[in-house]
């Protein structure tokens, strides 16, 4: 609860980002010894969009789809 107030505050200051920029997503976590990759189970999908010589921005996301990643897209850049 705490994490996630401190989440929602930070992420409504934040500022578009400009000029040359990169879009990804990866995953983080899951159990070991367990199946890796996209398959694996207990991952969290992180998006996340880097301005060349300036900033990266982090987002959790629901899935790899467009749908979850648009948002984050046209807010913030």
């Amino acid at each position: 609860m705490f994490r996630e107030t401190i989440y929602q505050n930070v992420i409504n200051d934040l500022k578009p980002l400009s000029g040359e920029i990169e879009m990804d997503e990866t995953m983080f976590g899951g159990r070991r010894p367990a199946k890796q990759g996209w398959g694996a189970l207990g991952k969290i999908i992180i998006f996340g969009i880097y301005q060349r010589k300036g900033k990266v921005l982090t987002f959790p996301i629901s899935s790899r789809a467009r749908e979850s990643m648009m948002p984050y897209i046209t807010r913030y850049t």
